[in-house]
């Protein structure tokens, strides 16, 4: 069975190893995987306490609905739901979307209609997605929170909307929104990329002796095992700990940077060294 190993984002970034995917971040070659919590800055957060908010719906294509405000949640009734999903779109431009930036768009639903077609996408010929398209499946009648997290590819545009494509429904209601606070929101992420700019951790006692020859450490948090790896991802050498101070054979090692990774007991932590 592949071992699994989580690791600090400082880490991983120290590595320049790692292949960032819309959630998570891979190494494969050391088997280790993070799932980072980026750095979230707000870009629009809807509050329906007094009105839409600047939401509307637009029909077509024979479709027939409303939206009204009802105890600060956005409230769509559908009387014909058209042929298609776009003919009903619940919608709000005015977006600033800043090319190359990463974002998240999120929202919470309760709908008797089991799936919606969500993005972020241009107020304007050829009304594209910069999202892609998102289907947003859900048990009905049930409140539901979703997120999407794109890249934005195009030319900055100060005026993206963000659309649900809701038609093809008769006798929907749809609610957006949560009882306690307005759930729709466009944040921008960011994820650390300057290891210099990352607070690395110096709580483990490992170092190398001055004339370069051994591998110190003192194992005072009960780790089992220490591997050591060229930055290129292959496994060196591999070693068993003992509780207190080990050394490590470093005398045939080229000068160069090296990770060292240490693991037992539930937990692991990985480190770069330099040889001389």
């Amino acid at each position: 069975m592949r071992k699994i190993t989580f690791i600090s984002l400082a880490t991983l970034l120290s590595l320049s190893l790692f292949s960032q995917g819309k959630n998570t971040i891979v190494n494969d070659k050391l088997d280790l995987v993070y799932e980072p919590e980026p750095i979230a800055t707000p870009v629009y957060t809807s509050n329906f306490e007094n009105d839409a908010d600047g939401w509307i719906v637009i029909n077509e294509g024979g479709a027939s609905s409303t939206l009204a405000v009802e105890n600060s949640k956005l409230k769509l009734t559908v009387l014909s739901g058209g042929s298609d999903k776009w003919h009903i779109q619940v919608m709000k431009a005015g977006i600033l979307l800043e090319k190359g930036q990463v974002y998240r768009m999120s929202f919470t639903v309760i709908c008797n209609e089991p799936t919606a077609i969500c993005y972020m996408g241009r107020n304007a010929e050829p009304w594209d997605a910069y999202s892609g398209y998102n289907s947003a499946a859900h048990s009905k009648q049930e409140e539901t929170s979703f997120s999407y997290v794109f890249t934005m590819n195009e030319d900055t545009d100060p005026d993206a909307r963000f659309v649900f494509n809701l038609g093809m429904m008769v006798g929907m209601t749809c609610v957006i929104g949560e009882a306690t606070f307005s759930s729709i929101q466009i944040d921008k992420l960011e994820f650390p990329t300057d290891i210099a700019a990352i607070e690395q951790k110096n709580d483990l006692q490992l170092y190398l002796t001055p004339d370069q020859n051994q591998l110190c450490f003192f194992n005072e948090d009960g780790y089992s095992r220490i591997s050591i790896f060229s930055l290129d991802g292959n496994l060196l050498a591999k070693h068993s700990l003992t509780a207190g101070y080990n050394e490590i054979n470093a005398s045939r090692w080229a000068s160069g940077i090296y990770i060292v990774a240490v693991d037992g007991k539930g937990k692991n932590d990985v480190r770069k060294i330099y040889k001389k």
